[in-house]
């Protein structure tokens, strides 16, 4: 038994004898070629996930930044922008009384026109005293105070200092034009006469018609004058 054991391990023996080894990397090519195409592949996957990684990365700053953006834009302050002013409508009432002050203080300015002596280069002394003869005649019993010349007193300022100042002592009235006198300064004038710049135009019952430099006036008779 054991001999026929032996027998056929003998001629199988041939069979069991140890087979080359089988590389697995045999079945890879290796060509320069081919290699390089494999790197190629691998840096374009390598970009793409770097491209894909910036590109959500700008993505989710553009999201953050937009609510940001939006808030602070809302926030500023326009300027140029004036708000219009509403003024209050008064009532009717209310105008015409704030309006009547300054109409008042107006006319309030306006101040009557003082009158002006007789020029006598427009009006001869003969022809005033005519006038004055007229008056008399239509005035009746005041004929003795009624008079187409104003009165000193009532002349312009600057005229009245212009005057020199006299006491006025007499005063005789006559039909007779050569009977009238005044007394002035102690004076006796008649009519015609001059004295301190005056000249005596006309004597009536109860004033006394002067000039000064052809400008002519009234003095009330008796009555002093004194210079403002």
């Amino acid at each position: 038994m054991s001999s026929v054991l032996k027998a056929l391990r003998n001629q199988s023996s041939p069979l069991l004898q140890e087979r080359p080894p089988v590389w697995l990397s045999s079945a890879v090519d290796t060509s320069p070629g081919r290699s390089w195409r494999w790197l190629a592949l691998a840096l374009v996957v390598v970009a793409a996930g770097i491209g894909g990684w910036l590109l959500a990365d700008r993505q989710t700053q553009e999201v953050i930044t937009e609510p940001v953006v939006t808030t602070v834009a809302s926030s500023r302050y326009q300027l140029g922008a004036i708000p219009q002013v509403r003024q209050p409508t008064l009532p009717a009432a209310v105008a015409e009384a704030s309006s009547q002050p300054a109409v008042m203080q107006s006319r309030g300015a306006e101040q009557p026109a003082l009158p002006q002596a007789i020029n006598l280069n427009d009006v001869s002394p003969e022809l005033l005293n005519a006038f004055e003869d007229a008056v008399a005649a239509t005035d009746g019993d005041d004929a003795g105070r009624n008079s187409v010349v104003p009165d000193l007193r009532d002349l312009d300022l600057s005229f009245q200092r212009s005057i020199p100042a006299f006491t006025y002592d007499g005063h005789q009235y006559s039909s007779r034009d050569s009977s009238r006198w005044v007394v002035l300064g102690g004076n006796r004038l008649f009519e015609g006469d001059s004295w301190q710049g005056l000249t005596v135009v006309r004597i009536a019952p109860a004033y006394l018609v002067l000039s000064k430099n052809y400008q002519a006036f009234q003095q009330p008779a008796l009555e002093d004058w004194t210079s403002p």
